[in-house]
């Protein structure tokens, strides 16, 4: 390389002169890498201990990564969607109300179960004030009094109600 040539060169074609055969990071990897966006759908799918299960199950494959290095890939690939959508809500406006996750199983001091009950959950969205509370079941009766003991919490009522839209 001499002088008067290479002063014109921008910085990608000084990279392929100084190293003309780096190879891609593919090439360097022992496994093809994981289809993150089908493990997404896959932990989305599932309650519970889904990141586990599903590592278990790649590695009985021979998809090696060490557990730790999965989270790590996993939330690393997370980070690059970059999806963000800011919802702005007025005080008073929206109150979000559904029953969280699974049952929880409720027992008396001697540590026999009584029953298991299902918890509900209700947030004001421009405060995220939150009300939670565990109920005999979802039937309808629950579902109006927790949402008349929400409103109680709250202080008042809301314009709206938005329960969650999955069934």
């Amino acid at each position: 390389m001499t002088w008067p040539g290479a002063g014109a060169w921008d910085e990608a074609e000084i990279e392929r002169k100084l190293y003309p055969h780096q190879p891609t990071p593919e090439f360097w990897r022992k496994h093809p890498g994981p289809e993150w966006l089908t493990i997404q759908r896959e932990l989305q799918r599932h309650k519970g201990p889904a990141p586990q299960l599903i590592w278990e199950y790649r590695i009985n494959r021979g998809e090696g990564y060490s557990y730790s290095r999965f989270r790590e890939l996993y939330r690393d690939w997370l980070k690059k969607l970059d999806l963000v959508w800011r919802q702005e809500h007025r005080a008073g406006e929206k109150m979000f109300v559904d029953y969280a996750g699974a049952t929880i199983w409720i027992c008396t001091v001697t540590g026999e179960v009584d029953f298991a009950a299902a918890t509900f959950v209700a947030v004001l969205g421009a405060s995220s004030y939150t009300f939670a509370e565990a109920t005999l079941g979802q039937d309808l009766a629950g579902w109006i009094g927790s949402h008349q003991r929400a409103f109680e919490f709250a202080g008042g009522v809301t314009e709206l109600v938005a329960p969650d839209k999955r069934n």
